[in-house]
């Protein structure tokens, strides 16, 4: 579009003000929201003729971000003019139809210790693209991770199995903080980093869920000053919780076996030797 000549002086400061906007930051100039949209639309064009595809950013800055509307609909006619003159800016890659996001732990549920220190846990995440996935695993205080299950699951199902759960076994089970659940697993996964050993097979699906959590810290003692509850103590045997601490057979047979022959050992010890060496072996089964 060529303009008139009485319009020549304001396409000229038009131009001079788009050309100082392409060679600093590309910010639109203040100017422009007063500029009569043909005159406009001539330095625009003339921009382009000037600069060709260097232009075409501060151009379609203009058909995207001006103030008014007849001024951005002046700017998408010489965008359409110079895309029939086979001059176009590259098109930006196609955005992929589901977002990727990152795994998110929703819910999760725990079981009471048992006598060997193993426990069951179950973590609910929200997966990348959506949707629940159940992480269950059996951990352990010595050994880390023994065991993984779970994948993709329904609320209706999740419900199901918990309500199965709660009926079928006879540990505890609890609903816990997520964060404090992913800490248990991160804590196994040290505990392999220590021993050199790995979790079974079935777990590494699961890795990436963990990937930026860390172990819990150490718990700080309680502070309780009461000396009657250790005549307590012998009560938490009675708990649900404790009915499956037991002391493993052959190692009480072999102690018993052991606590046995120091009292009748031809060793002439006094009472107090005796009795610290029968203490070293109680001990060491009770630990």
């Amino acid at each position: 579009m060529v303009a008139p000549p009485a319009e020549d002086e304001a396409v000229l400061a038009c131009l001079a003000a788009l050309e100082a906007a392409l060679a600093g930051a590309g910010a639109l100039p203040d100017s422009l929201a007063d500029v009569p949209p043909r005159t406009l639309e001539a330095a625009l064009e003339a921009l382009a003729k000037r600069r060709g595809a260097e232009a075409l950013p501060l151009v379609s800055a203009v058909a995207e971000r001006a103030r008014t509307k007849a001024a951005r609909k002046a700017a998408r006619r010489v965008l359409y003019r110079l895309e029939q003159a086979g001059v176009t800016l590259p098109r930006a890659a196609p955005k992929p139809v589901v977002q990727r996001g990152s795994e998110k732990a929703l819910s999760a549920w725990v079981s009471a210790v048992d006598g060997s220190g193993s426990r069951a846990v179950w973590i609910l995440f929200e997966g990348a693209f959506g949707g629940w996935a159940l992480c269950a695993l059996i951990v352990n205080d010595q050994a880390g991770i023994l065991e993984a299950a779970g994948g993709a699951i329904s609320k209706k199902r999740l419900e199901g199995e918990l309500r199965s759960l709660r009926e079928s076994q006879k540990l505890p089970w609890v609903e816990i903080p997520p964060a404090r659940a992913t800490a248990l697993v991160a804590e196994a996964l040290a505990l392999h980093a220590r021993l050199g050993t790995e979790p079974p097979t079935e777990f590494p699906r699961w890795r990436p869920f963990f990937a930026d959590v860390q172990p819990p810290g150490e718990p700080e003692p309680p502070q309780i000053d009461d000396p009657t509850l250790l005549d307590h103590s012998r009560e938490l045997l009675e708990l649900p919780e404790l009915t499956s601490w037991f002391l493993d057979p052959g190692d009480l047979q072999s102690a018993s076996l052991e606590l046995l022959q120091a009292r009748e050992s031809r060793l002439v010890l006094s009472d107090q030797q005796k009795g610290e060496r029968e203490a070293a072996i109680v001990e060491r089964v009770v630990d």
